[in-house]
């Protein structure tokens, strides 16, 4: 499910990481998002997607032996079509909220006094009121960005953790983020930033934690489909080992490391 593939990325990125708090919620001149966030991810999720869309994660995953494979939103459902060279046609239907509410199970919106959502032209981020070095400060726990082409949406999940780049290396990146280092009383460092909106919005755009909410849909169904094919051979006996399962999970693992 989504849930767990976001989970893969939070953990690849949370190791040997810093995270980065900011002295106000972002981003900055925002103004309280009064949306639903269920609505605005199921809008992300667009009509039909085929591999033919060189845009679309479906032509990285098609081959000679998945020659052609669609995905198709209806009202309660997505429906996978995967077409084989040998001939063999699958028409797969999953159950679209749960993949989003999967999604969003990853945060506490019940515990709404803890997080400021905030949104300002396409971004929408969501902030969780934390405390550090005595301070109240912002932790950006993940942002929704609007494409304003389509209804497409890139989230980034914990878009502010960090290798251990903070300093001299980077130094033009911490004085845009106006980065302050505060230090604990047991020495650990605090990193808290009072960027631009700009600066904000240049970052997100550029950050390698963003992925195409579309993309991580297609990668769910895989993963669950991978799951009914494991659990039930007599039914999927045509197709079996015709689907490179762990091909498929490493799209959209490794270009995580980069950067």
């Amino acid at each position: 499910m989504v849930r767990n593939i976001i989970i893969s990325i939070f953990l690849i990125f949370l190791f040997g990481c810093k995270e980065i708090y900011f002295k106000h919620p972002q981003p900055k001149g925002g103004k309280v998002f009064n949306g639903n966030l269920k609505q605005m991810l199921k809008s992300a999720i667009p009509n039909t997607i085929n591999s033919d869309d060189r845009n679309s994660v479906l032509n990285k995953i098609a081959n000679d032996t998945l020659q052609y494979i669609s995905m198709n939103n209806s009202k309660n459902h997505l429906d996978l079509e995967i077409r084989f060279s040998s001939g063999t046609t699958i028409l797969e239907k999953f159950n679209s909220q749960n993949h989003i509410d999967s999604f969003l199970t990853l945060f506490d919106f019940d515990d709404i006094a803890e997080l400021i959502i905030l949104e300002k032209e396409n971004i929408v981020c969501i902030n969780e009121i934390d405390k550090k070095v005595g301070k109240e400060v912002y932790d950006v726990r993940f942002t929704i960005e609007t494409s304003r082409r389509n209804n497409d949406a890139r989230v980034s999940i914990s878009p502010f953790l960090f290798g251990q780049f903070l300093d001299e290396e980077h130094t033009s990146f911490s004085n845009e983020f106006d980065i302050i280092k505060y230090y604990d009383s047991d020495s650990s460092v605090t990193y808290i930033a009072d960027p631009s909106y700009m600066s904000f919005r240049k970052y997100l755009k550029k950050s390698n934690t963003a992925s195409s909410f579309s993309d991580l849909i297609i990668f769910s169904l895989f993963e669950q489909l991978q799951e009914r094919v494991e659990s039930d051979s007599i039914k999927y006996q045509n197709i079996k080992g015709l689907i490179n399962f762990k091909y498929i999970e490493g799209l959209y693992l490794p270009h995580l490391f980069s950067g």
